[in-house]
């Protein structure tokens, strides 16, 4: 806690310091655009005493979009600009002795009234942002009843993967943010937390596939970030869900949210809980020198969860903000699995059948408990955010196996039977602070994290002998790892006309502790990296654009990976971790094309040194298959892909994607061999129309890869097909939903990899062939918040801070 309490003292000194830099000047003066970037010209700009709103001074913006009030005394004042093509823009600034100079006031057309006809706006679906892609989910009739994860599910180029998560096209898994905090949560439960957010909250989506230097460097693929809505309706609304899916087995899941809002309070709590029992089918064979071993493993996973979350925000002022968030998590799994091994020799005829029934329990629960403190010190963008917090996870995994060996005629020749207990725990402290500082020049931000991360883990393995269970040695561990990152970085961009550019740098000091208690084994590291990004964007025109982008990344181990011991599946199968893991680093470079936000084209590289992935160990004299991981292969990725979105037929939406990538993979070590080859994807998600008001209509979307390398994996070609059905009634508050995946049964994963010269290959299948009903009711009132005119533009400020 002195080493945290320290840290927690450089942070409160470094925003003190930041926030004391000002200079001695006076006056306020700014430019004037829409919101292409063109000048507007003859607005006429008001200077308003606060709280009265009386007119003191009065001026117009020039042919290229300028003003200038001068000699104004200290004090609070609102601005008012005003012209007959646009919408009003009101803000409030304070003069504390220096000049104000705003970058840009971005203009937005005003709503126009002909004969009853009201023509207004509307964002692009897409907009090609200098560090990210947006896409403005917000009133898409599409995603009416629909649910975060349906929202991501249709970014061109971006894939849910089952139960593992979301991955970009060519690339690999990225992380989940939710308003720029990251969600801890993984797999299905990171899954089951998107499907019980309705999309309705949701304002844009953004796919940062090279996170600028604000954000933690780790994890090698990017970041999607979800920003929700700000202005909520004013009172008490909120939703409840449910749904039922049939696969192999029936699994439900249900819950609802509520959220409460009032001038200065916002509540938002839900609930989620599921009750899932998932299949899985593995197949993994063996081809040794002189035998053939081929396995059959089923396994029936049931998992019971409840998910609660609560946020509070308080609004202290009209400029700081207080918020507080809690989600917890309680989850059982039980996995019943049974394999049978045969044993063939040569001629092709089985030798011998291994059997092994093994049952598997873990409980898991875990806290997350965030503080956040904001303070806008104007209304041009200056703010600073403080950010707490704190994360625990309690997991227990209780294990018991039973290995029998026959002969072909049933005949027993031996039996093993294994019982092991895996506690584990974790607990995270984090801090963070950012400073984000517009200005005439440039636009400034910097900032600073420090996280503490501890975890205590242990393995308990009993070996039966004659009815009684005797505690093996041999087999037992206890493992102890800490983690501490401190890190800070600097971020400046600046527009010159057509053009932009955005340079940041961020430095993380990582020290990390892994201590084996069985082995007196001690593992210590400590490293300093710099991770720059750079992002270069030229707006052509207004329908066209040009990005590039670089960014490093760290990938670190997982500190389960660092643990030594042996987790058993058979007396022939176990995993290890590897206290000796090294993180892996990678170089991203990405250009970007966008013709009016309906074709994207994108060229990447990505350069990945010093990779730990899993490997497959056989023994060709004991038969043990032994799976790790190991820094063993760099690897080099090439794409490009297209992306074509059509939201212009009144009946139809349609987001298509197609990528092509050369992956080349360099070995480190004599036991495996350099590969090479092709790989591609192609994804296809449409929405059709079934009548006039859009209550009713259908989906079909479809994903296909091929044949590619991952690792030393070569993997061969699937796809899956996808149907559903939307209905809106009661007045678009009920939504009932009818869904259709892997209708096929075509998404089986088939691999193999060789090391040592000896090939596994794997042929397995998740359960995704489900249909899915679902039930959606939101209630609420449906009146807007009344917000001061002072504070019209309030909304557009929120996300232009983000």
């Amino acid at each position: 806690m002195k080493r945290l309490l320290k840290q927690g003292i450089f942070l409160i000194t470094y925003t003190i310091l930041f926030t004391s830099l000002k200079a001695q000047q006076h006056g306020i003066s700014g430019t004037i655009v829409d919101k292409t970037g063109k000048p507007v010209y003859e607005a006429k700009v008001l200077l308003l005493s606060f709280p009265t709103a009386t007119v003191l001074k009065e001026t117009s913006s020039s042919s290229k979009g300028i003003f200038t009030i001068g000699m104004i005394d200290t004090g609070k004042y609102t601005i008012r600009i005003m012209h007959p093509s646009y919408a009003d823009n009101i803000s409030d600034i304070t003069i504390a002795d220096t000049d104000i100079i705003i970058d840009k006031i971005v203009l937005s057309p005003g709503i126009i009234n002909l004969n009853g006809v009201v023509v207004q706006s509307k964002k692009p679906l897409i907009e090609q942002k200098i560090d990210r892609t947006v896409y403005n989910v917000e009133n898409q009739v599409s995603l009416a009843g629909a649910t975060a994860l349906d929202a991501i599910g249709k970014l061109p180029g971006v894939r849910v993967i089952g139960g593992n998560g979301i991955a970009l096209l060519g690339k690999g898994q990225v992380n989940v943010l939710l308003d720029d905090r990251l969600i801890r949560l993984s797999g299905d439960d990171l899954i089951n937390m998107l499907r019980s957010m309705p999309a309705a909250e949701i304002v844009r989506i953004e796919v940062i596939p090279n996170p600028p230097a604000k954000y933690d460097a780790a994890g090698n693929f990017g970041l999607i970030n979800i920003v929700t809505r700000k202005r909520r309706n004013r009172g008490l609304s909120g939703n409840i869900y449910g749904a039922y899916s049939q696969a192999v087995y029936g699994s439900m899941n249900g819950g609802g949210t509520l959220n409460f809002n009032s001038r200065k309070w916002n509540i938002d709590a839900a609930i989620n809980g599921i009750d899932n029992i998932y299949y899985e089918l593995t197949n993994p064979t063996t081809d040794y020198p002189s035998q053939i071993w081929r396995q059959n493993r089923t396994s029936k996973n049931i998992t019971k969860a409840i998910s609660p979350r609560i946020g509070i925000d308080y609004q202290i002022s009209k400029r700081q903000l207080l918020g507080v968030s809690y989600a917890y998590n309680n989850k059982r799994l039980e996995q019943h699995e049974y394999s049978q091994t045969r044993i063939f020799s040569a001629g092709n005829k089985i030798d011998s059948l291994i059997r092994v029934p093994n049952d598997i329990e873990r409980k898991t629960q875990s806290h997350d408990l965030n503080l956040h403190y904001e303070n806008r010190f104007d209304s041009i963008g200056r703010k600073l955010s403080v950010d707490a917090g704190y994360f625990t996870l309690d997991n227990k995994l209780n294990q018991l196996s039973n290995s029998s060996s026959y002969l072909t005629d049933n005949t027993l020749l031996s039996e093993s039977i294994l019982k092991s207990a895996a506690p584990q725990n974790l607990k995270a402290y984090t801090l963070q602070t950012d400073l984000t500082l517009p200005g005439k020049f440039m636009n400034f931000a910097a900032g600073a994290k420090v996280a503490i991360i501890k975890t205590e883990s242990s393995s308990t393995y009993y070996r039966q002998h004659e009815d009684i269970f005797y505690y093996d040695s041999s087999l037992s561990n206890v493992f102890n790892y800490k983690e501490n990152v401190e890190a800070a970085y600097v971020n400046a961009d600046k527009e010159l006309g057509k053009w932009g550019m955005q340079l940041g740098l961020r430095a993380e000091y990582t020290q990390t502790t892994g201590y084996s208690a069985t082995y007196n084994q001690t593992t210590k590291r400590d490293y300093l990296k710099l991770f720059p990004t750079v992002f270069i964007i030229y707006k052509k025109d207004a329908d066209n654009n040009f990005v590039f982008s670089f960014g490093k990344r760290i990938n670190r181990p997982n500190y389960w990976y660092l643990n030594p011991f042996r987790q058993f599946v058979s007396p022939y199968f176990y995993y290890e971790g590897n206290p000796f893991l090294q993180p892996s680093y990678a170089n991203n470079f990405e250009l970007t094309y966008s013709h009016k936000s309906i074709f994207i084209t994108k060229a990447f590289v990505s350069i990945q040194n010093n990779i730990f992935d899993q490997i497959m160990f056989a023994d060709s004299v004991t038969r043990i298959n032994r799976l790790t991981r190991m820094n063993y292969y760099s690897q080099r990725n090439f794409g490009l892909s297209e992306s074509v979105n059509i939201s212009s037929i009144p009946w139809m939406e349609s987001y298509n994607t197609v990528s092509v990538y050369y992956i080349r993979t360099k070995s480190m070590v004599d036991y495996t061999k350099d590969k090479e080859g092709w790989g591609g994807d192609v994804s296809s998600s449409n929405v059709f129309y079934l009548n006039k008001p859009k209550t009713f209509s259908a989906g079909l979307d479809f994903a296909y890869t091929f044949p590619q390398l991952s690792g030393i994996n070569k993997f061969s070609a699937y796809y899956s097909v996808d149907m559903g059905f939307r209905w809106l009634t009661m007045k678009k508050k009920l939504t009932i939903g009818l869904t259709a995946t892997d209708i096929f049964r075509t998404s089986k994963t088939k691999f193999y990899g060789i090391t040592n010269n000896i090939k596994t290959s794997y042929d397995n299948y998740f359960d995704n062939r489900a249909v899915r009903v679902s039930l959606n009711y939101k209630f609420g009132k449906n009146t807007k918040n009344k917000q001061p005119a002072k504070q019209s533009n309030s909304d557009e400020k929120k996300r232009a801070n983000f």
